[in-house]
């Protein structure tokens, strides 16, 4: 099967990323992706409508593959669609990123009954192998694995002081949300830089048709989000 390639821009969860590929007419072609057959614990989220609860070992099975393929040139092939969401291989230094995951522990195996892969087959026995070693969200205590998130805006207290973050999503060149870990909480803010202003985003830019280029491969994109 094809193998295409892309730059890491955001790891969304531990099985869904976000890859940048050539341009097209001036833009940057991105692409979001899902392992197959895989589900990995879920992260907090929260927005005007909707918040929901952080699942265990969801930050430390995130922050793995992050720090791992964050910015780096992986390889990937398309299993199969499924509600017009992407379902691949991944690999990054030929090693595939669903079986890192199960043998972590961070991940759980789907079957789909309408679609054909033989994914599934593949990855069984290393799904078999943590279950039986307890490893990860197959092990004991596993609740004690979630954070407790505070949203913290326009905290006069932190003027001037220094934090080391995360930065979890880069909107465009001048705003970002990061995360940072506190003794006492571990807080999401949304970061402005000051003293700049740069071109924003097209929101719609997750485009499908994405141009795999070798040329490419390992460059950064110009666009300032991706810079």
């Amino acid at each position: 099967m094809e193998r295409l390639n892309g730059i890491v821009k955001q790891v969304i969860s531990a099985d869904t990323y976000v890859l940048i590929g050539a341009k097209k007419g001036g833009v940057s072609q991105e692409r979001q992706i899902n392992l197959a057959c895989l589900q990995c614990p879920r992260l907090f989220m929260k927005s005007q409508n909707t918040e929901k609860v952080e699942e265990p070992l969801a930050w430390e099975s995130r922050e793995f593959i992050r720090k791992m393929i964050i910015g780096k040139n992986v390889s990937f092939c398309l299993e199969y669609t499924y509600n017009n969401r992407q379902f691949c291989s991944v690999f990054y230094e030929e090693q595939n990123l669903g079986i890192l995951l199960l043998e972590k522990g961070y991940a759980t195996l789907v079957s789909n009954k309408n679609v054909k892969s033989s994914v599934y087959a593949d990855l069984e026995p290393y799904y078999v192998q943590a279950k039986e070693r307890k490893v990860g969200i197959f092990g004991n205590n596993i609740k004690s694995y979630v954070r407790n998130i505070v949203y913290c805006y326009n905290d006069k207290n932190e003027i001037r002081r220094r934090l080391k973050c995360v930065v979890e999503h880069i909107r465009d060149g001048a705003n970002f949300r990061v995360y940072a870990e506190k003794e006492a909480a571990n807080e999401k803010r949304e970061v402005l830089v000051k003293g700049i202003k740069t071109n924003k985003k097209n929101q719609n830019n997750h485009n499908t048709n994405y141009i795999d280029n070798p040329e490419l491969n390992g460059m950064i994109e110009e666009d300032t989000g991706h810079f």
